[in-house]
């Protein structure tokens, strides 16, 4: 209350001071010049001192003629000091919206705050310090929240109804809880001459219709991070052991958590696993694993097959993907095809019914060499993957090329005519590519005609001529048979 009434005498005397200053004008202006005191001379150069004895002659005169700052300088003197004892301890309790769940993801939006009625004169508040604390899941006691504190000032309270709501602008997610369960939150309440850490909104009654509450309960569950398993594919799935391979993936996790993203590769009856930190957006994150940087695949895997999928973890929540196939290694080269299979015909035209000739050049990679089976296979719309029926075994060795030749080959039909045809070899061991055989070649078009043979031709003749005699014999045999009746 003494630091009350200094602030107000001081105030006062201000205001004194600067009507004394105006005063001189105010003396000429009614023919006053009341009473003045100077330091020095009395001429224009000289500084004014305002003495008590000046002053009580300044209101004197002002008194007599009624200036109208008189009045206001008695109100200010004479306001007596405000002594009342009976100072209320302000209400606190944390707020959060009456509309909202209280159950809650890491990753949605909340807002915490903290409603304050103070019935005080403005004259008695203090201005409130605001210390936001929590209890999560697996916290014995309260902690400080990561909030930074909150100051109500006196004047920041509702003149009608003596309220106020400050929100914590730090809280907008539960992202930085590392687990799920119930989350607490009171508010410790200092009043500026000290913090005292009994003095807390644990012991108000909450009002949970007006979104007050004296221990804000919440229950917070973790989005768990997630592989979308449609998005898992090998690129490519066919290829060598030492070719690069790279598994790709989608992850999504809504709470923006660091992932850790395992890949579990299984061979026989053996499991590899590759993990990476994972940063993910609620939109679906890349995840990409590549042999380029990780030895997953040996020489020795060459020919066989494999399956994988993903593991996701949060730090505390671990979701698996479906099982994905691949990829699918080719077997180590074992002969080298030498140059280009080559396709051949006596007749330039081009007949279906032709005999053609196709051949291939091969050689084996193993010094010690191999026994090779070599396969033809034609192609045309109607007769698509026509398979010569007789293959071709031959011993190959990794310093002479041996060629594997189809002659005499009848292997389209009249339906073939007028279409383009291709071919291709298959064979038994894999070659440079891990192939067990060529991409189809293209041959060329076959000749549009359908008949063998002219009309002029000897076989044609001999075709017609039974069809010409036999009507001719049968005719003539019906017409004696039936003049022999007409005789009898």
């Amino acid at each position: 209350m003494k630091t009350l009434k200094l602030y107000t005498t001081v105030f006062a005397i201000l205001v004194c001071f600067s009507l004394v200053i105006a005063g001189p004008v105010y003396g000429q202006n009614r023919g006053y010049s009341g009473p003045i005191e100077n330091g020095g001379s009395s001429g224009g150069g000289g500084s004014k001192k305002l003495t008590s004895s000046a002053f009580l002659n300044y209101l004197e005169d002002w008194k007599e003629h009624q200036n109208p700052n008189y009045k206001k300088i008695q109100k200010l003197l004479n306001k007596e000091d405000y002594t009342t004892t009976a100072y209320k301890t302000p209400s606190v309790w944390v707020y959060y919206d009456p509309n909202g769940s209280k159950t809650v993801s890491r990753s949605d939006e909340i807002e915490i705050g903290a409603y304050i009625e103070n019935t005080n004169p403005i004259e008695i508040r203090r201005a409130l310090y605001l210390y936001l604390e929590e209890k999560g899941p697996g916290d014995k006691d309260f902690k400080p929240a990561k909030a930074e504190r909150q100051i109500i000032q006196v004047n920041e309270y509702d003149e009608k109804i003596n309220n106020t709501i400050r929100i914590f602008p730090d809280i907008s997610s539960f992202g930085y809880i590392k687990g799920e369960g119930e989350v607490l939150f009171r508010i410790v309440i200092s009043d500026g001459t000290k913090r005292i850490s009994k003095w807390n909104s644990s012991n108000i009654s909450d009002h949970p219709e007006l979104g007050y509450y004296g221990v804000l309960k919440l229950k917070v569950h973790n989005n768990p991070p997630k592989i979308n398993n449609s998005s898992m594919s090998i690129e490519p799935k066919l290829v060598k052991w030492d070719d690069y391979v790279e598994y790709r993936a989608q992850l999504k996790d809504e709470d923006r958590d660091t992932v850790n993203v395992t890949l579990h590769v299984y061979k026989n009856n053996t499991e590899l696993n590759f993990t990476k930190l994972a940063p993910t957006e609620p939109d679906e994150s890349d995840i990409v694993f590549s042999t380029e940087d990780y030895n997953i695949f040996v020489e020795a895997d060459s020919g066989k097959n494999f399956t994988y999928r993903y593991s996701c973890d949060d730090d505390i929540d671990t979701t698996w993907s479906e099982i994905g196939y691949g990829p699918n290694l080719k077997r180590t080269a074992e002969i080298t095809i030498v140059g280009k299979p080559k396709v051949s015909t006596t007749d330039p035209k081009n007949y279906w019914w032709q005999e053609y000739s196709f051949s291939i050049d091969a050689k084996s990679k193993n010094p010690e060499g191999g026994s090779l089976t070599v396969s033809l296979y034609t192609y045309t719309p109607e007769n698509y993957g026509k398979m010569w029926p007789e293959s071709q075994t031959k011993q190959v060795y990794n310093d002479n090329v041996t060629t594997f030749t189809f002659e005499d080959v009848k292997p389209f039909e009249a339906l073939d005519s007028n279409q383009t045809f291709y071919y291709n070899f298959t064979y038994d061991m894999a070659d440079e590519s891990g192939d067990y055989g060529t991409p189809l070649f293209e041959g060329w078009k076959i000749n549009p005609r359908l008949i063998k043979y002219g009309i002029i031709d000897p076989i044609m003749i001999l075709n017609w001529l039974p069809m010409l005699i036999v009507p001719l014999l049968g005719g003539i045999l019906i017409e004696r048979l039936l003049r022999k009746g007409d005789e009898v």
